[in-house]
């Protein structure tokens, strides 16, 4: 097998401290795990993004690989990361990413988790690992927006730079101050539009941009107003225009020239591959037109026998509503937790595992040992060479030992930094209604929630089923999802759906 390595941090810093490390130790333990689980495999070469995003799709390296695997030019067959979030912080990117490399014979490997993209459970595992660090971006976006806004509700700058004419007063001061060198200018802006002087001649005689200028005419911030959202709150600062000055310009402002014309939506099938008929048999996403419209349904698969079709909003709606306002009990969550930590039978652990976890531990303390030297300025002209060749010496065999112990635990099943994430996928079940009545209104994120946490919509006669998707314990044959509880763990019931979690 051949195997390329993939290894990025993020802009925030690099220093080996890091919780994401250096990407030479990323790529150092990567090609230990790889040594260790495959001898005759071939690392063809290791690319990085250094300082990018995992949340963007627009980082070089990354988007080398992509076209390499879309044009059919890639000379590797398994892409290994250090870690997940490594390999991206976007679910849509990645689960592209993940189908395009499935669909051409190529996988993923998450080595510190143990994670591996050639089986379907491995598929899954991962979708849903992205699906939680998602969830949680969007809750820390939605805090983050609540913040903002009531900082706007009190009349204060928010969030960015302030408008042209205005400043900031000292640090966490968001009042905003008139800047009297620049207010003058804002004002007879608006007094010589008014008269008739045009945007593009504004903008030389200020050396602005054009729309800069037509940006400052349509800002209401200068009434005295704070915006946000798409919301108007009364402003703690001065305004600069009067209200007749702000309605005698508006009047005259340039309207939308051309309306974007809105493209053809087709239905987006948020359950598709999910809704199964009472018959037993899948249903498919299909369409019809009628005297009202299109019409889109799920039908029966079985045309022969059964020819069921139930309306796709209808059905859709009742499990969206339903996994919405969906509050799992402390107990059931428990009840899951206890699955997952049941220990693997005797003898499956290899023995060299706590070897090479006591080995793995004492050459980090060595690491962290000589680093905190140079903390604590003990490092001199006289030894800092001495004492900067030991401590790459460390780093080194750190970075090995890390890398042979990912592959030990990856060939035993027993990986505790993949058992922690799935311990943290079961908890954030508790907010998984929370997640889905953020993406309501976005088909898309829909679409991606639906995939990733629900196994199947079972119609019984009247009622719907839901079963949500829980792979097995991580000491369970090859990942495969189990009912080990014997029956599926009731989670509610609203109404005419029920709601069943399965491990």
């Amino acid at each position: 097998m051949r195997y390329l390595i993939y290894t990025r941090v993020s802009p925030k810093g690099s220093t080996w401290r890091a919780s994401e490390t250096t990407v030479g130790d990323q790529a150092a333990q990567c090609r230990a795990f790889v040594l260790a689980t495959d001898p005759a495999g071939e690392v063809v070469g290791v690319i990085t993004d250094e300082f990018e995003s995992g949340k963007s799709a627009q980082r070089p390296g990354w988007k080398r690989i992509l076209r390499e695997v879309q044009t059919g030019t890639a000379r590797w067959d398994v892409l290994v990361v250090r870690h997940l979030d490594r390999f991206s912080r976007s679910i849509r990117d990645a689960v592209n990413a993940l189908e395009l490399l499935h669909e051409s014979g190529k996988c993923l490997i998450a080595t510190a988790q143990g994670l591996n993209s050639s089986n379907p459970s491995g598929r899954g595992v991962i979708n849903i690992l992205l699906s939680i660090a998602q969830m949680e971006r969007e809750f820390a976006s939605e805090r983050t927006k609540l913040k903002m806004e009531s900082i706007a509700q009190r009349g204060l700058w928010p969030v960015g730079r302030p408008p042209y004419g205005y400043k900031r007063g000292k640090r966490h001061d968001n009042k905003l101050y008139v800047d009297p060198e620049r207010a003058e200018n804002v004002r007879q802006v608006f007094v010589r539009y008014r008269a008739g002087v045009g945007a593009t001649e504004l903008a030389r005689a200020y050396k602005m941009h054009k729309n800069s200028i037509l940006y400052m005419l349509r800002n209401r911030t200068y009434l005295g107003l704070i915006c946000y959202d798409g919301k108007e709150y009364r402003g703690q600062h001065e305004a600069m225009v009067s209200p007749d000055l702000f309605d005698a310009a508006q009047r005259l402002l340039p309207g939308t020239r051309h309306a974007p014309r809105p493209k053809a939506q087709k239905y987006p099938y948020i359950l598709a591959g999910l809704v199964y008929c009472d018959c037993g048999k899948r249903m498919t996403p299909a369409s019809a037109y009628g005297r009202n419209g299109r019409y889109n349904y799920y039908q029966c698969t079985d045309t022969k026998d059964c020819r069921q079709r139930v309306r796709a909003e209808k059905v859709e709606a009742k499990v969206l509503d339903t996994l919405a306002t969906m509050r799992i009990s402390d107990e059931d969550i428990e009840e899951i937790l206890e699955e997952l930590r049941r220990p693997a039978p005797e003898g499956e652990r290899p023995p060299d595992v706590d070897a090479l976890e006591r080995a793995a531990a004492k050459a980090q303390e060595r690491k962290e040992r000589l680093a905190d030297l140079f903390g604590d300025g003990l490092v001199t002209p006289e030894n800092a060479g001495t004492i900067n060749a030991r401590l790459a010496k460390a780093t080194a065999e750190h970075n090995d030992l890390a890398g042979r112990l990912a592959a030990a635990r990856a060939l035993s099943g027993t990986s505790p930094v993949l058992l922690e994430e799935m311990e943290r996928m079961a908890r954030s079940l508790r907010t998984l209604g929370e997640a889905i009545s953020l993406s309501r209104g976005n088909p898309a994120d829909m679409r991606v929630h639906m995939s990733t946490w629900v196994r199947a919509v079972q119609k019984d006669a009247d009622k719907w089923k839901v079963v949500l998707n829980l792979p097995g314990s991580p000491t369970g044959a090859a990942w495969l999802p189990q009912l080990a509880l014997g029956e599926p763990l009731r989670v509610t019931s609203v109404g005419t759906v029920t709601v069943y979690a399965t491990i």
